[in-house]
């Protein structure tokens, strides 16, 4: 796949179910578009901000539907959105996306 593609395909996964709510009041695209933006705010480089956008893009690939968090399926996202982006991505965007829920514990 062409990088055109890849983002075009992430962004159809964000178009189709990116309004499902995290259980925090926001919806999982304005999550991600949050988390990007503190990354850019703390200069951080492309590769975390690239990840930070896309960390929780296992749970738009899940069917567990709105509120996930409350699922118990943190592990399962994690790897759902690894095993997904693995092979579109680098380690330095694909490696902080793999550990984020065991960096929060």
């Amino acid at each position: 796949m062409t990088p055109h593609q890849i983002a075009q395909m992430i962004f159809d996964v964000y178009n189709k179910v990116g309004h499902r709510q995290v259980g925090e009041s926001v919806t999982e695209l304005e999550h991600a578009l949050q988390t990007a933006t503190f990354a850019m705010q703390f200069n951080s480089s492309d590769a975390i901000v690239v990840a930070s956008f896309l960390h929780d893009y296992g749970h738009l690939k899940d069917d567990e539907g709105e509120d996930v968090a409350s699922h118990d399926v943190d592990m399962r996202h994690v790897d759902l959105g690894f095993i997904k982006l693995t092979s579109f991505f680098r380690p330095e965007i694909f490696d902080p996306i793999r550990l984020h829920v065991a960096a929060k514990r």
